[in-house]
């Protein structure tokens, strides 16, 4: 019994029409011409996720730690097509991952396949169907460094008042103006914070996050070691040129 289990909606509800999406194993490749964006739409070989990929160029700005430069320009979105139930919402369990399209695969690091797990409340037919909710969601509500922040209050925030809720992320509603907006629903939050599912979550993430650290240290520490070595071997070298 997975995690989110416990939120199975039970009864019978109509499936979103993915009948004009192809399914194939492996999805074509963007356009060429990278100069524009392009979203790309299909449901998985075993029809269990709807996948999204939006590609946007990157723009660049002159210094390199502004805020509004990313290291990506793909966004991709594995979307779980039966919802869970929780707080009246129709929840999708989903997987994301941001890369460089085109970008190089060095040894074992694929950031294609690099996923976090999010927790949100789009609507999928609107995914589907509506390029402009779509694109929204794959830029806006999507967007890495947002969702990471999420993600890293959801681990350090123990406290149920709070805006952020585990792996919850929100979704997004289109205003009476036609402009799209995102949504948090608090009710959500606040039952996937104290779910069973999100403490394991938590407990894996922190896990994780302390085995990252202490690589970068080991890393670090090596490096430390190498320039010490390397010093010593250019005043030995000097001496013995003396």
């Amino acid at each position: 019994m997975g995690f989110l289990d416990v939120f199975k909606k039970k009864s019978t509800t109509k499936q979103p029409n993915t009948g004009n999406y192809q399914t194939t194993q492996a999805p074509r490749e963007f356009a060429q011409d990278t100069s524009k964006e392009d979203l790309q739409i299909r449901v998985s070989e075993d029809k269990k996720y709807l996948e999204i990929k939006y590609y946007k160029p990157r723009v660049w700005q002159p210094k390199a730690n502004d805020r509004k430069t990313v290291d990506y320009d793909t966004t991709k979105l594995l979307m779980e097509r039966e919802p869970y139930a929780i707080a009246g919402e129709q929840v999708y369990n989903c997987l994301i991952s941001w890369y460089l399209n085109g970008g190089a695969v060095m040894m074992e690091f694929n950031p294609q396949e690099q996923y976090e797990q999010i927790l949100t409340t789009l609507d999928m037919q609107e995914m589907m169907e509506n390029k402009d909710y779509c694109k929204y969601a794959m830029q806006k509500l999507l967007d890495r460094e947002r969702v990471m922040g999420y993600l890293e209050r959801g681990i350090s925030k123990e406290t149920p008042e709070e805006k952020w809720c585990g792996n919850y992320v929100g979704g997004v509603r289109q205003r009476p103006d036609g402009k799209f907006e995102k949504r948090f629903n608090e009710r959500v939050g606040k039952v996937v914070h104290s779910a069973p599912y999100t403490k394991n979550w938590r407990d894996k993430k922190i896990a994780e996050k302390e085995e990252k650290e202490e690589k970068k240290k080991q890393f670090l520490h090596k490096e430390i070691q190498k320039k010490e070595e390397e010093l010593r071997y250019l005043k030995q070298r000097q001496d013995e040129a003396r």
